[in-house]
């Protein structure tokens, strides 16, 4: 009988432990500098989406759908409406026929899923013990698990293909009133909605049944039910995006949208689901702006901080000769690395808004050298305190 849980243990020596992180102090150098570009770039980012957003904002038309002005040709335009469309979107192989703008068909197979757990131990002498444990499950998942890749295959083979692949269609004639919807913006419609199929044709499709999941029906295709399902049974679902209002805001060219260029070169294209006015859209945007902003600036300094653990990584290891003192010098890496970080992430950060925006990042540039003097100044109050007195 398979094992669906098993444990493997795993020995490194001290000697190939060093020698790894002296070569890989190489990538620390490497995502050192990355995260210093992702850094600069976020900060210019920001700071030229922004201007362009206070720009659109300040020029922005809100023009009536239900005529075309030839003078608005090449301004920056917000128009509500319905969007809607004549088409009717078909999914052949299922019988699916609706009039919507877009059309998705979502596969999933119950498949064998290899999950892992490490748990790492450090040995005196510097060597390091790993016990991975991995555990198998079946779940339902949208793509094919390559079983062939598990540390245990045996009985736990997946079918190599999916008998049915995920589907996508888009309604080619969408208006909004007037105005001929491009597929730039219809590409940013993307409230799709739960569809439930009404009728099933089973004669063309063996052991299928209509089952409800609780949101819509949806197509079960195997020996098992929703409630027990067999390895390589199918789930299939449906969802569309309905004719409903949107507000655009994007510039006008002829009868249709383009996206607008600010001055300083920002594209300006965005769709709103609702009678949503010009002012809310961009508030919502530079808020959005804002929220990536500080995203990326998090994984900058996660991705610093990594950097300057990993340089300092082979330190530790020199220190787990004993592990108790391993465990004090890891500590001390560790702060280490985050006061570096925390310096050298407000420097950049700071010289970037002294290049886009002088007065705040003066303002930053200053926090930077506190904290490096404040390093500095324990440095330099540890080597007194290891002075002998005489």
């Amino acid at each position: 009988m398979p094992q669906n849980s098993f444990t493997e243990t795993t020995s490194q020596s001290w000697i190939s432990r060093l020698g790894g992180s002296i070569k890989s102090i190489l990538f620390g150098l490497a995502l050192l500098i990355g995260s210093i570009i992702l850094l600069w770039y976020n900060e210019g980012r920001a700071v030229k989406t922004h201007q362009g957003l206070q720009e659109g904002g300040s020029s922005v038309l809100s023009v009536a759908s239900k005529s075309i002005n030839p003078e608005n040709n090449g301004k920056l335009i917000h128009v509500t409406g319905s969007v809607v469309t004549s088409d009717s979107l078909v999914d052949e192989k299922f019988g699916v026929k609706v009039n919507a703008l877009k059309l998705k068909r979502t596969v999933e197979m119950f498949q064998w899923v290899e999950e892992q757990e490490e748990t790492r131990r450090k040995k005196i002498g510097g060597g390091e013990e790993t016990v991975t444990t991995y555990k198998y499950v079946q779940q339902w998942h949208p793509s094919v698990v390559k079983s062939n890749t598990f540390k245990e295959p045996y009985g736990h083979q997946n079918p190599a293909q999916l008998p049915y692949a995920a589907y996508s269609k888009s309604a080619t004639n969408v208006n909004l009133d007037k105005f001929i919807i491009p597929k730039g913006i219809l590409s940013q419609i993307n409230s799709f909605d739960p569809y439930s199929i009404e009728e099933l044709d089973t004669s063309r499709i063996k052991n299928a049944t209509l089952i409800n999941d609780g949101v819509k029906t949806v197509i079960y295709i195997g020996e098992g039910s929703n409630t027990s399902p067999q390895l390589g049974d199918i789930r299939l679902s449906f969802d569309i995006v309905p004719p409903n209002d949107y507000s655009i805001i994007a510039k006008q060219f002829n009868n249709t949208f383009e996206p607008f260029t600010t001055s300083n070169g920002t594209k300006l294209q965005m769709v709103d689901v609702g009678n949503v006015s010009a002012e809310t859209m961009f508030e919502s945007a530079i808020q959005s702006n804002k929220t990536l902003t500080w995203i990326l600036r998090l994984i900058g300094i996660i991705l610093m901080f990594a950097a300057f653990k990993t340089i300092l990584k082979p330190l530790v290891i020199v220190g787990d000769l004993i592990p108790f003192i391993g465990s004090i010098v890891g500590f001390g890496t560790g702060l280490a690395s985050g006061l570096a970080t925390v310096a050298l992430a407000f420097t950049v950060i700071g010289l970037a808004w002294i290049f886009y925006r002088p007065i705040l990042g003066i303002s930053l540039l200053l926090v930077a050298i506190g904290v490096f003097f404040i390093f500095w100044k324990r440095k330099q109050n540890k080597k007194k305190a290891s002075t002998p007195t005489t």
